[in-house]
């Protein structure tokens, strides 16, 4: 089957980039033709492969003067908020998307779109391709995006309550994806989310305990609560015994601007282990996780959290926040192990943002999970080989195959009656 896959953003550096990218690759070892239409700019060159059919929407250029808009208002790269957008900066927008799913649409002609976000582009493709099978994904970040402004739900998405299925990454989003975007539930499949397995795996043999490494990879923003991790650092210090203090380091993995670095550094009490580096590659970022012994995601909205099940099959102990699909996925064995540690989220408002007369209290509930933690790998503690096997469940090989079966049964609804 010819499937076509859209993404608004790069097909990269983000949960839902590496999603697009990993499925894709997926479906085409299952026999399916993939064509890719994603955005894009300098100085990123996004490798889809030598014979891969690509649709690139390029920002940063003549057509498209500035970045890359994304789902989140934070992103990993130089981005534009879409909320921020002018008329005369959507309209561009949405001409470079339409100009390219019609090209792809003469073209390609797939036999299935796959497309990434219920939000504009998935409304986009659903109206040029009238005719064609239209499976929206669910990220999460897009129904907070629309919850916060929904003023692009009523102008720029009316076609997405047309789509003839929809992937869902936990149960979490069937209420907001039927009331609030308007597909009905009984389309809509919960998939979860999954790993790859060839990169997040443990490493043979004991991890050296002459020092206790401590992770965090992702954005530096507020809303992933990175600077509440560094407010935590001094608290932690005073649960620990001096020897212990000597063996601690604390990594930061993001790209952080200097008065970010300066700020982190100012709250950790400018603790002599912390040290903050540039966001990696995936293998490298791996390849860290196999060496530390405590990943921690202390962020306050996550539609699932993808890089903490990544740190635990790579053998980290995990201190995360109370993130409802990851506890969802995780299931009962795991998250009664002890591999993974949840932190009670503060009062939010605006989806995402913490009360300011809530966060010392939030501090302390994450120095206090981060310090189990630290004891935990202290003690060698690691979970029974049932418990990796139940996170090995969640590697992508599950995802694509349900993916697989999903697509390849719309398919056979060839009618258009049989849509409605």
């Amino acid at each position: 089957m010819k499937v076509l896959h859209c993404l608004a953003q790069l097909p990269s550096h983000t949960g839902s980039g590496i999603y697009y990218s990993i499925l894709a690759k997926g479906l085409k070892e299952s026999g399916h033709e993939n064509a890719f239409l994603y955005a894009t700019q300098e100085p990123f060159k996004p490798d889809m492969g030598e014979d891969a059919v690509k649709y690139e929407v390029k920002f940063l250029s003549d057509k498209l003067e500035f970045p890359i808009a994304g789902m989140s208002d934070e992103m990993p790269y130089n981005s534009t908020i879409y909320s921020q957008m002018s008329e005369p900066m959507l309209d561009a927008w949405h001409n470079a998307f339409k100009t390219q799913l019609i090209k792809a649409k003469a073209e390609f002609k797939p036999d299935i779109v796959l497309s990434h976000h219920l939000f504009m582009l998935t409304s986009l493709v659903k109206q040029i391709f009238s005719d064609t099978p239209v499976i929206g994904i669910a990220h999460g970040t897009d129904l907070r995006q629309i919850k916060k402004y929904p003023y692009f739900r009523e102008k720029y998405m009316e076609a997405v309550a047309r789509l003839e299925g929809c992937i869902a990454i936990a149960p979490k989003d069937l209420p907001d994806i039927e009331k609030i975007v308007g597909i009905n539930k009984n389309k809509v499949r919960v998939m979860g989310g999954g790993f790859n397995s060839a990169l997040f795996y443990k490493a043979d043999g004991l991890k050296d305990r002459n020092d206790i490494s401590l992770l965090y990879a992702g954005k530096i923003s507020a809303s992933k609560g990175v600077y509440e991790l560094a407010s935590a650092i001094p608290q932690i210090i005073k649960r620990l015994p001096e020897t212990l203090i000597k063996k601690l380091s604390i990594e930061i993995v993001g790209n952080a601007d200097p008065a970010q670095t300066e700020l982190l550094n100012k709250l950790s009490g400018n603790f002599s282990g912390l040290r903050i580096l540039p966001a990696l590659p995936q293998t490298e970022l791996a390849e860290k996780m196999r060496k530390s012994d405590i990943f921690i995601l202390p962020s306050y909205y996550e539609g699932l959290g993808l890089v903490n099940i990544e740190a635990l099959a790579s053998g980290c102990l995990v201190v995360t926040t109370e993130i409802e699909a990851l506890i969802w996925l995780l299931g009962d064995k795991i998250n009664a192990s002890g591999v993974v540690e949840y932190v009670k989220l503060p009062r939010l408002f605006d989806t995402d943002k913490p009360y300011e007369e809530d966060k010392p209290e939030f501090i302390n509930r994450l120095a206090d999970k981060i310090t189990a933690q630290i004891e935990r790998a202290c003690k060698g503690y690691k979970a029974d080989e049932e418990v990796y096997q139940e996170i090995a469940a969640h590697s992508w090989k599950g995802i694509i195959a349900k993916t697989d079966k999903y697509i390849r049964e719309l398919k056979q609804l060839n009618k258009a009656s049989d849509w409605e």
